[in-house]
């Protein structure tokens, strides 16, 4: 993707707000939407912003080149069952050749433990699964991102378990940082990927040891250890395939997320 596109981003939040951002800093054209199309962080930006309600009738939107797709389940505190109504809706809206990128969860792949590629199982019944099925539904060609946990600046997930106990702290974890997400998605966009991508770290280190970085940077009461502590198989998901694109993480450790991007 070299040409210069006409780009709209919906849900324009703690991802996709840097995303829109990237994306017209390589040079498009970029919109992002919210319900009043006002706000001060996108006008600090310097982005245009759209008047978009998915629950409700959409304005034309059959002028953007590419869409992105960056809102949860639960948008605006709402019914996550509604997810793939609002995504399918979006979609009836828009240009048939329309780019349609949207950024998903591994959260699609079976809680128990493994290995998980972008061929594995899925849990169909899924609400981010029944999702991407409705996006393919529309764009067969679209870019699904199954991003893993997010975290950096001022996301840090340890910080919900200072002084709690974890029952399986020999878990790992599936974390890639946003600027990570950020640049995978532009890579992938530039080289005409389509399908599934896992947009993980490439390391999985133990969920113990990540919680205890992120409450130690924040100065937190560290978490507890149970005395007899589950051993379960690592769930682990593979960016594999993100790799063989030539893609390089800026932050290929979650155990470093801290302290690396001028966060506190």
């Amino acid at each position: 993707m070299v040409e210069s596109l006409k780009v709209l981003v919906v849900g324009a939040g703690w991802l996709g707000l840097p995303l829109a951002v990237a994306l017209q800093q390589a040079g498009h054209e970029v919109c992002v939407s919210n319900r009043s199309g006002q706000s001060a962080a996108f006008e600090a930006a310097g982005l245009r912003a759209l008047a978009l309600d998915v629950d409700q009738l959409l304005p034309d939107l059959t002028a953007y080149q590419m869409v992105v797709a960056s809102f949860p389940p639960a948008a605006r505190g709402g019914n996550d069952a509604l997810y793939a109504e609002r995504l399918q809706r979006l979609c009836q809206g828009l240009a048939s050749n329309c780019r349609f990128v949207l950024v998903s969860s591994t959260s699609v792949y079976p809680q128990a433990g493994g290995v998980y590629h972008e061929n594995s199982e899925t849990v169909e019944e899924q609400v981010v699964r029944r999702g991407e099925l409705a996006v393919l539904q529309h764009f067969p060609e679209a870019l699904i991102l199954r991003a893993g946990g997010l975290a950096g600046y001022d996301r840090r997930i340890g910080k919900h378990f200072s002084g709690r106990e974890i029952a399986d702290p020999s878990q790992v974890v599936n974390l890639i940082h946003r600027d990570d997400l950020v640049r995978a998605a532009l890579h992938l966009l530039q080289v005409n990927a389509h399908g599934y991508y896992n947009l993980v770290a490439p390391e999985h280190p133990r969920k113990a040891a990540v919680y205890a970085a992120d409450l130690h940077a924040l100065d937190l009461p560290p978490l507890l250890l149970p005395a007899e502590p589950e051993q379960s198989v690592p769930r682990l998901i593979s960016c594999d395939k993100l790799l063989e694109t030539g893609y390089r993480f800026q932050y290929p450790h979650p155990l470093f997320f801290s302290g690396q991007d001028g966060s506190a």
